[in-house]
């Protein structure tokens, strides 16, 4: 079977159907290129719109960050209560309660004013400049249980005594029991010596403070006073708890078996030292206490004073003290002396010292107070925590925090109301974007892209930041402060909670600005650095594995040689961040001289040169060659 010819086009008809191909194939490769100018057009058009609403959710956020910081005067208002309040040469127990009946009492309980004049009922309590006092102050202590010794047998007896030792504070080890368990508590002043609860003490669970040995839970052993109040307002204080304290006397005279015609006295003449009583003003009968009724078993309680206990009420409601005081005036100096709030406090922090209120099983006693700044509206915790660790001594350090709690009051409060909730809506319309990307592009490729990982970062802390200012909008919410309360009201939780709102705000500062870089990248010389860095990514991450390891060493080697002494070498974490700050300068080598003249010169050396001379030039080197690849690979 043959094959088949096949005879080619006539010459004449080639070149024309050749012309057609050519210009067809021209007409796909220009649309081609139209259609990639266009997406070009479209990419970077969406690219800029995109850069512009994210330049303004930046706006808002910083705005809206800015003014949720007090500014200028937080910095003030916190160093100025530090160094009042600060305890300085506090190193064992007795140095506490001097630190209480000096410090503590001077400044908390002002009496005069710099030219000596009595200050009025309103100016006694502003402690601090234009900041004052809101609500009681706070003693408090907590405590942990004695525990089995573990030592050798021969060291746990001490003239036939088996030994306890103490044990640090945790959730595991408190102790509840009373402060006098083996001894008949006063019965007029009952309630600092036993425990109260969270709910007692209308406190926070979840918040521990932080000190340098322990965190410290806010339940506890604790003294509620009355905070700097004028003679008039105090004895109309004490005039308020007559009722409860006329029922505990008659109660103790039933149970002891007393009688008496009357509990009520008559006041045949005034009294020769205070002037005639104010108009329109009675005053109360004195109460008469039986001669033959022991007045230390009575007991009663007034919800207004419920850490007065019956005696000191019963000597507070006396003519002698504050039971005149009501019908005079606020400036009068008899009753300033008499019936005064400093002396009352004093009073209860020494029948704690008498009764030995601070002992081997506490570890640590805690002073809180509030302070109010009207012209600001910024509300200051100060607590003074002072810490017995088992091993002895006393440690006190201020733990200060300034914040605005009351947002929004002012016209401008409002404004930034309204910043606030465009913020909201702008991080959410963020998560529904990602969220739509991720679904559609998968996990995988989704999060292949650096830029999508910092993405959901950030929002991630946005809502902790969220959550946070609800947290904390809430439980200011729980109770409602009056201007002239004289109970006790923790800020201390509510405070820590916008203070960590700040922090993590930190947090989103620094992602919100580095992803600019991500529209930034288009720039090229802005490209460079960052193609730089992404090119040296691995070798920098097994260059921190080296230095790490290298740290770790020298941090357990300068541990062990200086940490008996020196404080900044205490334990391993707190080396590891000497020789962090080691690096940027900060060099104390006659401490570790005097600490371990043969070892210092060793360590210190060998670090420098290592660290100084090997790790520093590696990481240089690292960068640099990687610059170069990336300049060499443009050109």
């Amino acid at each position: 079977m043959g094959l088949t010819r096949v005879h080619p086009l006539p010459s004449k008809l080639r070149p024309a159907a050749s012309h057609e191909v050519s210009d067809s194939l021209g007409d796909v490769s220009a649309a081609k290129k139209a259609a990639k100018k266009l997406k070009q057009v479209y990419d970077e058009s969406k690219l800029l719109r995109e850069f512009l609403l994210y330049l303004a959710f930046v706006a808002v956020f910083s705005f809206v960050s800015f003014c949720s910081k007090p500014g200028i005067t937080q910095y003030h208002l916190t160093t100025e209560a530090k160094s009042v309040w600060g305890p300085t040469d506090v190193n064992q127990v007795a140095d506490i309660w001097t630190w209480l009946e000096n410090t503590f009492l001077t400044t908390t309980y002002p009496q005069v004013d710099y030219n000596g004049g009595l200050l009025d009922r309103t100016s006694r309590l502003y402690v601090l400049g234009q900041a004052r006092l809101a609500g009681g102050i706070r003693l408090r202590q907590v405590r942990s249980r004695d525990v089995p010794c573990q030592i050798p047998g021969s060291l746990k007896q001490v003239y036939g005594q088996i030994q306890q030792c103490t044990s640090p504070y945790s959730s595991s080890n408190r102790d509840h029991d009373p402060v006098l368990a083996d001894l008949a508590p006063p019965q007029n002043f009952t309630l600092p010596l036993l425990y109260q609860d969270y709910g007692a003490l209308n406190t926070s669970s979840w918040y521990w403070q932080a000190g340098d040995y322990s965190k410290y839970s806010q339940d506890g052993f604790a003294l509620d006073l009355i905070p700097n109040l004028g003679p008039k307002d105090l004895a109309n204080l004490v005039l308020g708890c007559r009722p409860f304290l006329e029922a505990g006397l008659r109660a103790c005279m039933q149970k002891q078996g007393v009688s008496a015609p009357s509990i009520y006295g008559q006041r045949m003449a005034q009294n020769g030292s205070l002037p005639a009583p104010l108009p329109n003003c009675n005053q109360s009968d004195p109460l008469l206490v039986p001669p033959s009724l022991d007045v230390s078993r009575c007991a009663a309680v007034c919800p207004s004073m419920p850490y007065v206990g019956f005696q000191q009420l019963l000597q507070l409601a006396s003519d002698a003290q504050c039971g005149l005081c009501a019908c005079q005036p606020d400036l009068s100096p008899v009753c300033s002396q008499t019936c005064n709030a400093s002396a009352l406090a004093s009073q209860q922090m020494a029948l704690l010292q008498a009764n030995d209120w601070i002992d081997h099983k506490t570890r640590a006693v805690i002073v809180d107070l509030t302070l109010f700044e009207a012209d600001y509206n910024l509300f200051t915790t100060v607590r003074v925590l002072f810490e017995l660790p088992p091993f002895g001594g006393a440690y006190g350090k201020p733990v200060v925090r300034t914040n605005r709690l009351y947002r929004y009051v002012t016209s401008m409060d409002k404004v930034v109301l309204a910043f606030e909730i465009i913020f909201c809506a702008m991080v959410a319309w963020y998560t529904l974007e990602e969220g739509f990307e991720l679904y559609w592009e998968g996990w995988r490729a989704y999060f292949s892209q650096a830029w999508n990982i910092c993405d959901w970062a950030n929002l991630v802390i946005f809502y902790a930041v969220i959550a946070l200012r609800v947290t904390a909008l809430v439980s200011l919410n729980r109770f409602r402060l009056e201007a002239d309360t004289t109970k006790y009201v923790d800020f201390q939780a509510i405070g820590y909670t916008s203070t960590q709102e700040l922090n993590v705000s930190a947090l989103n500062f620094f992602l919100v600005y580095f992803k600019l870089f991500k529209f930034l990248s288009r720039v090229p010389r802005m490209e460079v650095i960052l193609s730089t860095l992404t090119l040296a990514a691995v070798d920098l991450c097994l260059f921190s594995v080296t230095a790490v390891i290298i740290m770790f060493g020298f941090s357990a080697a300068f541990y062990v040689c200086f940490g008996m002494e020196v404080y900044r070498w205490r334990t391993l974490g707190a080396s590891l961040g000497s020789l962090v700050r080691l690096i940027l300068g900060d060099i104390d080598y006659d401490s570790m001289v005097q600490a371990n003249a043969i070892m210092a010169p060793i360590l210190f050396y060998t670090y420098a040169g290592v660290v100084w001379f090997i790790l520093m030039q590696m990481f240089v080197a690292i960068i640099t060659e990687s610059y170069q690849e990336i300049k060499d690979s443009q050109q």
